[in-house]
């Protein structure tokens, strides 16, 4: 459903309409853009959905409702620890400029009530007020979801963020042993450096049944071959691994040696079926390195899905 020009009284409408439907088990609502709502609203919509007692799916878009704060997501979070019937959430809180680090523990908070949740994804792209203390709080939440199989966050453009945040984020996750897909998107987050990404390399090396990796690290400019070759040791440990996905771009002080490190680890892993690597920018990767190791890397999966960009 995309509830158009809404405002706090059409959320109050909706959330008494849905405590009618108690039998209700998927929920997709876009408020994308509704600059009119504010926490009033997603109290109502809470309201609501916490009858629904069978609820399995939840997808709410509150992108750029730059009313909401961190009010609205406690509102929010004392719902969702209620339906212990959710197995995947998204929730995405694109450029909500208000929303603080407290939104994110309340939201972390709610996870404790969520025993059979498997995917999780959550948007807070442009979050200006979100720091490593966030990441903190969201990611003490986090350790309690045993059974996730998904998780899916992303943090670009929140330029508060270091590498405390990202170990903080990265301790919590090495205890989800059943996660099988992991995306993060840390796009511009320019204080993060290779410290933050062997950091969470080294965590992901415990995450055995890891089929799918995907991270965006794009302008975060002080990355080095460091990095990428702390995250290849790691790598060789995913045997499971089946699909990667890396964004370099930008880091200009890297060289052809990470990615003939990271090449080594990939031809490997003989369960790959698909490899994607951005290195726009890194203008000290020559053509040669990339042409080269994408030749090498086509024997896997029969040549297919091998993406290197740019190739030119």
């Amino acid at each position: 459903m995309n509830s158009g020009r809404s405002s706090d009284k059409i959320l109050e409408h909706l959330g008494q309409a849905l405590q009618s439907l108690k039998s209700l088990q998927s929920i997709d609502i876009d408020f994308a853009a509704n600059t009119r709502i504010t926490d009033k609203g997603l109290k109502d919509i809470s309201e609501g959905l916490v009858t629904l007692s069978f609820l399995q799916f939840l997808h709410l878009n509150f992108n750029e409702c730059v009313k909401i704060t961190d009010r609205g997501l406690n509102d929010l979070s004392q719902t969702l620890k209620i339906l212990s019937s959710l197995q995947f959430i998204n929730l995405s809180f694109e450029k909500c400029k208000n929303i603080p680090d407290e939104g994110l523990r309340y939201l972390g908070e709610s996870f404790q009530g969520l025993p059979s949740l498997q995917s999780l994804s959550l948007n807070f792209r442009e979050c200006e007020k979100v720091t490593d203390k966030g990441l903190k709080n969201l990611g003490e939440g986090l350790k309690t979801l045993k059974s996730l199989l998904s998780i899916n966050l992303s943090l670009k453009l929140c330029k508060r963020i270091t590498d405390e945040g990202v170990r903080d984020l990265s301790e919590a996750l090495k205890s989800l042993i059943s996660l099988q897909s992991i995306n993060l998107d840390f796009t511009q987050c320019e204080k993060i450096t290779d410290e933050g990404l062997i950091t969470l390399s080294q965590d992901f090396k415990r995450l055995i049944s890891l089929r799918d990796i995907n991270l965006n690290f794009h302008w975060c400019g002080t990355m080095t071959d460091e990095g990428l070759t702390g995250l290849s040791e790691c790598l060789q440990r995913l045997t499971s691994l089946q699909s990667i996905d890396l964004n370099f771009s930008g880091a200009r002080t890297m060289t052809g040696q990470g990615l003939n490190n990271l090449g080594r680890v990939l031809n490997r892993l003989k369960s790959m079926q698909y490899i994607k690597l951005s290195f726009f920018g890194c203008h000290k990767i020559t053509y040669e390195t990339k042409h080269t190791l994408h030749q090498d890397l086509k024997r896997l999966a029969n040549g297919k899905n091998i993406k290197i960009e740019p190739l030119i």
